[in-house]
Order: structure tokens, then C-alpha cells, then sequence
């Protein structure tokens, strides 16, 4: 992500990466590239859903006196989002308890959720 931060944005109705360099990256590690169409903001409801509450609940509600701290408080904040909070999208379950009732149609051989990338049993042993 490190190589990331040096790529330009360019500001309009939402971000967007705008460079070569992003392109390169790109090339060079196998990402392909999917942008939103311009004018179609719903093909991003989800993330920009989750954007904008993570940033009402947890950006816009502490200073970060450093990059630990940051880290601290964010991950204090994720924690509560997925392990305690009840999602209405979710039938008032929290999202560690949506995967737990799923985690058995896993594939043993599939290291992490593939949609994610997020390592399922992993994070479900924290509450444990």
C-alpha cells in the first residue's frame, strides 16, 4: 500500500485514481483495474456506505496524535464493527457471527475468505 501513497488523486464528484504510476503498479502486480462509471454512483454503494460510517463513527470522532494512536483507536473501532455491533443487513447478527454460520461451507483448502482476502478463522478467534 506503501507504493500506493505516492500515486496523484484527482478530486471530482468522488476520488479517483488518475495516474500512470497507479497504472504501472498495476501492471506490475497483477491488479486489474476496475473503475465505477462516471454518473454511476451506485456501482459503489457498498464501500461508499461503509466509507462514510466509518468516517461519521470513527475518523470524525478522535485526533490521532500519532500513527500508533491512529492505529489503536481504528482498530478499536473495527473490532466493535465486527464483533459487537449488531448489522441490520446482517439479521441484527454482527458480522463475526454472520461468518461463523458459514464458516462450514468454507473450503478447507481456501486460506481466507476470497472475496476479502480477510483470514475467516483468524479473526473469528478473537471472541474466543
Amino acid at each position: 500500500m506503501r507504493q500506493v501513497s505516492h500515486l496523484c488523486w484527482q478530486r471530482g464528484n468522488d476520488p479517483e485514481f488518475t495516474s500512470r504510476a497507479l497504472d504501472a503498479w498495476a501492471y506490475k502486480h497483477g491488479v486489474k483495474l476496475d473503475f465505477i462509471e462516471p454518473g454511476k454512483p451506485v456501482q459503489n454503494a457498498l464501500a461508499a456506505s461503509f466509507n462514510g460510517r466509518f468516517r461519521d463513527e470513527c475518523l470524525n470522532q478522535h485526533w490521532f496524535t500519532d500513527m500508533e494512536d491512529a492505529r489503536l483507536k481504528i482498530e478499536s473501532w473495527r473490532m466493535d464493527y465486527n464483533h459487537i455491533r449488531p448489522h441490520g443487513s446482517l439479521g441484527q447478527a454482527t458480522p463475526a457471527e454472520f461468518a461463523r454460520q458459514f464458516s462450514d461451507l468454507r473450503s478447507p483448502t481456501a486460506p481466507c475468505d476470497l472475496k476479502t482476502g480477510i483470514d475467516i478463522e483468524e479473526e473469528l478467534s478473537f471472541n474466543q
